[in-house]
């Protein structure tokens, strides 16, 4: 059971919610995905990419990129970029 709370001012930006297997996984408000396992019922947080690079989107989301967790966005350069989450990194 999920016992520790998020902060009031985190939520989620969308109510879409990516699946993957027994993952499920949200954009949060935060720059940070939340990762939840439906079996164990653990969940972890991960960095999205605008935290951890000079890329600051104008519009992102999750999606699925050949059956891996992948984070498109677009910047107001109207540069974009699609990351895909494989080993606990993000790779171009």
């Amino acid at each position: 059971m999920l016992k520790e709370k998020l902060p009031s001012s985190v939520y989620p930006v969308s109510d879409e919610a990516l699946t993957s297997g027994c993952v499920v996984y949200l954009l949060l408000s935060s720059d940070t995905l939340f990762r939840f396992d439906i079996y164990s019922e653990e969940h972890i947080l991960i960095f999205a990419l605008s935290t951890i690079n000079d890329f600051k989107p104008y519009a992102s989301r999750l999606i699925k990129f050949h059956g891996k967790l992948g984070y498109f966005s677009i910047s107001g350069d109207r540069l974009w970029a699609i990351w895909v989450f494989i080993h606990n990194r993000w790779f171009k």
